[in-house]
């Protein structure tokens, strides 16, 4: 590698919301938080999460009494796995 081409890799979107919901981990976010928060579009928001909801580490659900654009609202909160680490009861409701 030539002097000075080293690029810094960026911190993706799902150790920024690990991290988040590790500090916040009775709170939820919205997929226009997380866009407003982090920026990204929708399919990048849904992507860059999929792997951390099937690990168990983040919470994936859809609220129909919220209105938005197709009458319902993601919301992302911490899974099982970050409520377990940080000895929080799993079966919280939100």
């Amino acid at each position: 590698m030539k002097p000075g081409t080293y690029k810094r890799a960026s911190v993706r979107l799902h150790h920024k919301a690990l991290i988040w919901f590790s500090a916040n981990p009775d709170e939820w976010l919205t997929i226009q938080d997380i866009k407003d928060k982090w920026g990204g579009t929708i399919d990048a928001i849904n992507s860059g999460l999929r792997y951390a909801c099937d690990a168990g580490l983040l919470t994936k659900t859809r609220h129909p009494d919220d209105i938005s654009r197709n009458g319902r609202r993601t919301r992302y909160e911490a899974g099982p796995a970050i409520r377990l680490v940080l000895g929080l009861p799993i079966d919280q409701e939100p």
